[in-house]
């Protein structure tokens, strides 16, 4: 009985102006096609040539946004050597491959790193997973 009685006095209250219910503000710092998480869609190919990684990379931001920046893959194998590649992304939407050659046969994992040209845009994201890179072919004896 006691909810009721409160619940209908807030009702009172709130319809005569007297008390303001705020729901979450409203935020208009960024435009509406541009809001969302970003993210780094990215993943590893099969290479036919030997000691190449070959890793596909999508920066997706929003529903349409696209803006240009640069790609960081950073490979690490299991003996601690790390080899880092950057190349430019156009902002089209579209997936960048990227190749890493003078890779030595193992298991290398790799990371994705989308950095924005756009001072404003204050997130860098990431993504990566695991590689496996084929060695050279030994001779036989």
């Amino acid at each position: 009985m006691k909810k009721c009685v409160v619940s209908f006095l807030l009702l009172l209250l709130t319809s005569a102006g007297l008390v303001v219910l705020s729901g979450a503000p409203a935020t208009a710092e960024c435009p509406y096609t541009s809001c969302g998480t970003p993210v780094v869609r990215s993943a590893s190919l099969q290479a036919k040539a030997r000691n190449r990684a070959i890793i596909v990379a999508r920066p997706v931001m929003g529903r349409s946004a696209e803006y240009p920046g640069v790609l960081v893959v950073t490979l690490v194998n299991s003996r601690g050597k790390v080899k880092t590649k950057s190349v430019r992304y156009r902002g089209d939407g579209t997936r960048r491959t990227i190749y890493v050659d003078g890779l030595r046969r193992g298991r290398w994992s790799y990371t994705v790193i989308f950095l924005p040209e756009d001072s404003t845009l204050r997130w860098a994201t990431a993504s990566g997973t695991t590689k496996w890179v084929k060695g050279r072919k030994r001779a036989r004896s």
